[in-house]
């Protein structure tokens, strides 16, 4: 009996320890209960490495996409009927204005010439004959009328004649190429048949497309450098720009002209069109950095004063082999220059700065 008094006393007082225990204890288990709370209730941040980008003068350029064209390009026709007889130039052929590329079969046009040459001299014989007797009054006014009516008539059918026979050979039209040959000895063409394709490769046109937040800082005359997709460069100058933008695009075509008087550029090469503007003042990024926004901008990410993420758009100054120009940001920025892709505008992040410039991954 008296040990089980001693059990219940024992149980008893345990109880009233434990209770104690949670008296005490309770404030400091509730505050650390509390800061594990809060601590999964907070997010960590996502570190965005930034680098400290300050603008600097640049000397802007209005750079766009473009190709070269052959200044000119004509279809060669034929202008009188009848079978070739001679194609005297091969495709890829050099040529030169006024040299014959086909010659057509006569088929009695050299006749026609030479007869309409014998009729002429006689209505001439006649009208000089009707005007010394018409002098000498021997002769009336309406015989010296109709002589001299004869003698155009013979005059106009020479001419006509003439063409006709001149037509028989058919001539490049200018200094170029002869790029494509489009019938062959033997071939019957009709009057408008296309027989050749000459192109003209000097000057070369170079064609392209400029925003409508760039065409007022360009103006024909200005120079340009061209740079072609095999590393050459050319000096062109603007020769054209249009006055009305595309449509759809919302672009104005630009023209420039370079000399090219040994034909090595040819037409349908992808170029890059620089064009000086003038300083300004713009920040030197590496091309990596540049992202697009859901509107298709092209942009760049900062960090602004509230570690949060902004997107800002850029135009595009100058390109180089340090790197890319680009202007439309605040003097000073935290430039994201790692993961842009993977941190959303207005998101809050934490900076992490590196040594290494901007145009570094």
């Amino acid at each position: 009996m008296r040990r089980s008094y001693i059990i219940s006393l024992t149980i008893v007082g345990l109880a009233f320890l434990w209770i104690l225990s949670g008296q005490f204890g309770g404030e400091d288990a509730s505050e650390e209960s509390a800061t594990v709370a809060a601590e999964q209730e907070e997010p960590q941040l996502t570190q965005a490495r930034v680098a400290r980008l300050v603008a600097a003068p640049v000397n802007s350029k209005v750079i766009v996409q473009g190709e070269t064209r052959p200044n000119r390009a004509v279809d060669v026709k034929a202008e009188v009927r009848g079978p070739i007889v001679e194609a005297t130039k091969d495709r890829g052929a050099a040529i030169e204005q006024g040299e014959a590329l086909f010659v057509i079969a006569d088929n009695g046009r050299i006749a026609q010439l030479e007869k309409a040459q014998a009729a002429l001299e006689l209505r001439q014989a006649e009208f000089d004959a009707a005007k010394s007797l018409t002098q000498k009054g021997i002769n009336s006014r309406i015989r010296l009328t109709e002589a001299t009516s004869n003698l155009k008539s013979a005059e106009a059918e020479l001419q006509l004649r003439q063409i006709d026979a001149d037509n028989l050979i058919i001539k490049a039209p200018f200094n170029g190429v002869l790029d494509a040959r489009r019938v062959e000895a033997g071939d019957f063409v009709e009057v408008g048949q296309a027989v050749a394709h000459v192109v003209e490769l000097d000057p070369i046109k170079i064609v392209g497309q400029v925003s409508e937040s760039n065409i007022n800082d360009i103006e024909v005359g200005m120079p340009a450098e061209i740079g072609l997709v095999d590393g050459r460069v050319l000096e062109a100058v603007l020769a054209f720009r249009s006055s009305s933008a595309d449509p759809e695009t919302r672009t104005f075509e630009i023209e420039l002209q370079a000399p090219n008087p040994e034909g090595s550029v040819i037409g349908g090469l992808t170029a890059t069109i620089r064009l000086s503007t003038g300083a300004k003042r713009g920040h030197l990024v590496s091309p990596s950095v540049l992202t697009l926004s859901d509107a298709g901008e092209i942009g760049v990410k900062v960090v602004d004063e509230e570690s949060r993420v902004r997107f800002y758009p850029v135009m595009i100054l100058d390109e180089g082999p340090e790197g890319t120009w680009i202007a439309g940001l605040p003097e000073e920025i935290d430039l994201i220059t790692v993961g842009q892709d993977f941190v959303a505008e207005n998101e809050r992040v934490e900076r992490v700065y590196v040594n290494n410039d901007a145009g570094s991954s």
